[in-house]
């Protein structure tokens, strides 16, 4: 809902800023459209791979407390 809210305040200002009132198209606004769906991809896959790399360090971790409680790495 807040994701919805931001993109209409930005794509209402950048419509309004950038050219005289009434002279708005659909493809202009449709390429905004487009832009603004593009950067939150982005920012979608940014954070997936962002929470893969922190679960896999933290299995790493976990693995290796293990292995040096089994004193694998030399004596405790």
């Amino acid at each position: 809902m807040f994701e919805r809210a931001v993109f209409a305040a930005i794509l209402s200002f950048s419509v309004l800023t950038a050219v005289p009132a009434g002279a708005v198209t659909l493809p202009e606004v449709s390429a905004i459209a487009k832009c603004q769906r593009t950067i939150a991809s982005a920012g979608a896959s940014f954070a997936q791979r962002s929470i893969r790399a922190t679960l896999k360090c933290t299995n790493e971790v976990s693995e290796c407390q293990v292995q040096c409680d089994y004193g694998v790495f030399g004596p405790s």
